[in-house]
Formats: C-alpha cells, structure tokens, sequence
C-alpha cells in the first residue's frame, strides 16, 4: 500500500545522546538484528542501476538475486505509459527483511509493504520476506507507486491505488521472455463484486481500519483497468493533466467521453464480462555483473534503522519510536562520526520545513 510521507523528523534527533556501545549487542538489536555476536554485521547490499537494495536474509545470492527480479520489474514498469514516460531519478532504498515479525515491528499488522515517498534518506520501499517478486503482489504494488511517484504526485487516491492494483498483475513468461499485463487477480476480482459507489471510492481514502477497505482497491483496480480497456488515449489524456496540476475531476470532464455520474452503470456492465484485456512488453534481463555487492558497515545499518524506527506505523511503537530512532542514530554516529548517511539524516532533520 501506498504511504504518504510523515512529517521530517525533529531536530532533536540531531542532538547528541548518552547511548552506550552496548546497544550493539543488547535490547536495540533484539527487534531488527544489525549485527551477530561478534559484532559483525548481519547485512548485504546490492547496489543496481536502478536501486540499492539492502536485506538482512542469510543468503548473499539471494540478496543478489532479488536485485535481478527488481531490476527486470523496473524495465517492464517503465515501458508502461500509464506510469509516466520518464521513471524517477532517484534510486529508492528497498529493505527486505528476514521475518514477517520484523516487518510488524514497524509497519503493524495492517500493512504488507510499504512505500515512503520522502524519509531522510530518500524514497524508500520496506517489504517483508516475498515469495518471489513476479509471483508477490505487493513488491509490485509498491514498486508501481514508486515508478509513477514523480509523475503523479498530487493524483487522487483511487487513482494511486488503482494504478499500483493493476500493476500487481505482472506475471513473466520466461519461455517468450515476455512481461503480461492486466491478467485478473481472483481476490480483486471478488472484492469488485461489492457495488461500491463511484461517488464513495473516488472521494476520501478510508481508514485503514475500515472492514470496506479491500472494496475500495477492488473498484479502483476495476475502474482503472476498465479506462485501460475502453479508453486509453482519453486516459493518458487525463494522467497528464493530473501530471501538471490539474484538479483531477476538472481533468476528468475534459478529456473522458464517460460522465462521473455514469461511472457506476459502466463498471458494472464491465464487471459482468468477466474477461479484461491483456498486454505485453518484451523483457529486458539485467546485467547481474554489473551489481554492486557489499556488506554495510554497522554504522550504516543502525543509520537505516533509525530511520525505520521513526517512520514506523505499527501503533504499538508510538510513544517509544522517536527515542528509538535517536538510539540508533546516536549508535551509528559513535561508530563513524563522518559516515555518509548518518551526515545526510541530520543535513535532513535540520532542513527548513
């Protein structure tokens, strides 16, 4: 799911904190290990064209080997108009994690990836152990709200949610070397099923406690991929108005022949076809020799730490996840005071809001 920024962290988490270096081996590391107990550290990064990946499962070749799948995902992405002709510059940092009890730690229990468009350390994606990248909805989810964060950036929630559901559906056949596009998701399909209004879902994003949520992505994905099928040139007429500024509902009544009051008469009569269309890019496979491995020093760790602790969204980590991220932040400054990221996180935290 898609997350919107929290505001940048307080200045005070520049402020310098008595915290022992036997927060390397004690409580700080019980949650998210940053080392093992010879103080080494417990983390790989790969750094491709597109993305610094960083994770903490056991495996070097498995770190690398994400890394591949991520960047095969980023060429099919970007040869998809609907995502924007020109992909973020940035290269976001995706941490994939070893346990979904890491994952919870600091996302919570209502979330299964998540998309920060604006940490202190740039765009970030926190996902939890996947099954492999084509065959896991959610790195595709929230590499989709990635791919299109620049080029939508002030786009309505139904129109965020809808794109990225639509693009969970990339599936690659490595006989035809071929991405597919637009395949039905059985779940989607189901939660579709539920007539919720045009009105409802293109308006306020519930809650993420709501019983209606699923609804809500279902009919986003429903609509999104209904103006794919039977309106394509109007609806990259209408992502590029949004693109520049326009208010979405202005954009709306300019370019799409269909009426908002009509929305819901032609969502149901395509809902009932059962069938949606398909397309398909040719894969790009990356080059792996090209990948830049390496282990992380500890302090670059605990510096990336601090940041998960501060954006955390599990409820249970509110009252203590700012000191936290000041903890880790402070342990990270100990070990090398001139590291680079632990530089770039206070340059942030002390820049004007």
């Amino acid at each position: 799911m898609h997350r919107p920024s929290p505001p940048r962290l307080p200045r005070l988490l520049s402020a310098r904190l008595a915290v022992p270096l036997l927060l390397l081996s004690a409580c700080v590391s019980e949650k998210l290990p940053a080392v093992d107990e010879g103080g080494h550290s417990l983390w790989q990064r790969v750094e491709t064209e597109h993305f610094v990946l960083e994770s903490n499962i056991p495996h070097a070749d498995g770190v690398r080997g994400v890394a591949g799948d991520f960047e095969t995902l980023w060429h099919a992405f970007a040869s998809v108009p609907i995502l924007g002709r020109k992909p973020p510059a940035d290269k976001p940092i995706i941490v994939l994690l070893d346990s979904v009890g890491e994952y919870r730690y600091f996302a919570g229990s209502l979330t299964d990836g998540l998309f920060y468009s604006d940490t202190l350390l740039g765009p970030l994606i926190l996902l939890p152990p996947n099954s492999g990248l084509f065959q896991d909805v959610v790195v595709k989810h929230e590499l989709a709200h990635f791919m299109c964060s620049d080029f939508l950036r002030d786009a309505p929630m139904w129109l965020h949610e809808g794109l990225a559901t639509v693009m969970e559906t990339a599936s690659y056949d490595t006989d035809e070397g071929r991405i597919r596009f637009g395949d039905l998701l059985r779940g989607r399909v189901d939660a579709a099923a539920t007539r919720l209004p045009a009105s409802v879902f293109m308006a306020e994003w519930p809650d993420q406690t709501t019983t209606e949520l699923y609804a809500y992505y279902a009919r986003s994905w429903l609509l999104v991929h209904y103006l794919i099928d039977e309106h394509l040139k109007e609806f990259g007429d209408f992502l590029v108005r949004v693109s520049h500024g326009d208010d979405w509902k202005v954009a709306w009544s300019g370019v799409m022949p269909l009426r908002l009051d009509d929305v819901d008469e032609a969502l149901d009569r395509y809902y009932d076809r059962g069938k949606y269309g398909l397309w398909t890019v040719k894969a790009r496979l990356p080059d792996m020799d090209a990948f830049r491995q390496s282990t992380p020093s500890v302090a670059d760790t605990f510096a990336l730490r601090s940041v998960l602790q501060a954006y955390a969204t599990n409820p249970r980590r509110a009252a203590s996840r700012m000191e936290d991220a000041r903890n880790d932040l402070e342990v990270a400054s100990t070990l090398e005071p001139q590291n680079a990221r632990v530089q770039k996180i206070l340059a942030a935290s002390e820049a004007p809001r």
